[in-house]
């Protein structure tokens, strides 16, 4: 490494840091203050409950400054060395813009690669903790399951089974209803209370099955060979049966989840959407998982692409202060979250491919910072 190359990195550094502190101090001061008085309003926050939502906020909070720390540092570091002159000193000595500004972009590869790790690493932790207390204070109980994630369909040789999930903790199903609708116009229903897993799939057996024939009369099993019985249960113990779930429990929590897409981990969420696939969801309905799945990394990615319209911006011979730069990288940063915004909604409508719809943002404003850089060189 370069003394050059030090040196600019020590410019860079300084303005990262207090970009993280002011960015991060904005948004907590904004949207944690409504967050935390919704909470003291409806249930029974004290203040150890708030200091843990702050925690639990930070990994999140960091994971979005971090990329718009870098455009303030890139932006406010060229800015200074242009603006004192030291820009000319160092191409009267031979480096070349893009000799010069290296340092700061494999600095923004480094910040890009920590938000990925907040990302994957933290973020979902986090927020499922801070998940957890939100419904403590709120004397909620935890829904495991909701909505189309109570039910798993698939086609068996003889005919359709439905599968309704009550509730899913680690190895553990609880409230099983399995309902096989057989081609021949039988319908088998199987009540359990519960259902475990091993190495092989989910086994229930304490339960009920009730059998109805095309017909309409019910029989129950086991019973005798042609029995009708009224439509009543009949409890049955010691046989293990096999649940048509073939999904293990690390994968149906992924997918029967209640949370946002950015609150899982990238293979949790990949896990999810393959799933939902298996399961003939229409891929309408799987769309906005499919663009928070690229987002996890398009987003990360911005710290390198804001590093690249900062640069050029900051090499100008006018004396910019650092007020300036920090609301030029304000205007910035709400140009690239409406992009962002139009581009989420155009993904999750179907006007736009999800993968395009994700890096559109980064390609925009990359666009634009390869352009103003290229400009800067001459």
């Amino acid at each position: 490494m370069r003394i050059s190359d030090k040196y600019i990195l020590r410019e860079a550094i300084g303005p990262f840091l207090f970009g993280v502190a002011a960015f991060t101090g904005i948004y907590l001061a904004t949207d944690m203050v409504f967050q935390v008085a919704s909470l003291i309003s409806r249930g029974t926050a004290g203040a150890s409950d708030i200091a843990k939502l702050f925690c639990y906020k930070l990994p999140e909070v960091t994971r979005l400054t971090f990329p718009m720390a870098t455009l303030f540092a890139s932006l406010l570091s060229m800015s200074r060395i242009s603006s004192s002159g030291e820009l000319v000193a160092f191409r009267a000595c031979g480096l070349s813009v893009a000799r010069l500004v290296l340092p700061v972009l494999v600095f923004s590869f480094v910040v890009f690669l920590c938000s990925l790790f907040i990302g994957e690493a933290l973020v979902p932790l986090s927020s499922h903790a801070e998940f957890q207390l939100t419904n403590k204070i709120l004397n909620r109980t935890e829904a495991w399951l909701k909505g189309d994630d109570l039910v798993q369909q698939r086609r068996s040789p003889d005919g359709l089974e439905l599968v309704h999930i009550g509730s899913l903790r680690d190895e553990l199903i609880k409230d099983v209803v399995v309902v096989e609708i057989q081609d021949s116009g039988e319908i088998r229903v199987t009540r359990a209370n519960e259902a475990v897993w091993d190495s092989t799939g989910w086994y229930y057996r304490q339960g009920s099955t009730v059998v109805v024939s095309p017909e309409g009369r019910s029989k129950v099993v086991p019973g005798g060979e042609g029995e009708v019985l009224p439509s009543t249960t009949v409890k049955f113990e010691g046989v293990y049966r096999k649940l048509p779930i073939q999904d293990s429990p690390k994968t149906l929590a992924a997918v029967s989840r209640d949370s946002r897409p950015e609150s899982m981990t990238y293979y949790e969420l990949k896990m999810r959407i393959d799933s939902l696939r298996e399961r003939g969801v229409s891929p309408a309905r799987i769309r906005e998982d499919e663009v928070g799945l690229h987002t996890k990394i398009a987003l990360p990615f911005s710290s390198v692409v804001f590093a690249l319209i900062g640069l050029p911006l900051g090499i100008q011979r006018n004396r910019t202060g650092g007020s300036i730069g920090f609301g030029l990288s304000i205007l910035i940063i709400l140009v690239y979250y409406v992009i962002m915004t139009l581009g989420r909604a155009m993904g999750e409508g179907g006007s736009l491919p999800p993968m395009l719809a994700a890096w559109l943002p980064n390609l925009a404003i990359g666009g634009v910072g390869v352009y103003l850089f290229a400009s800067a060189d001459r």
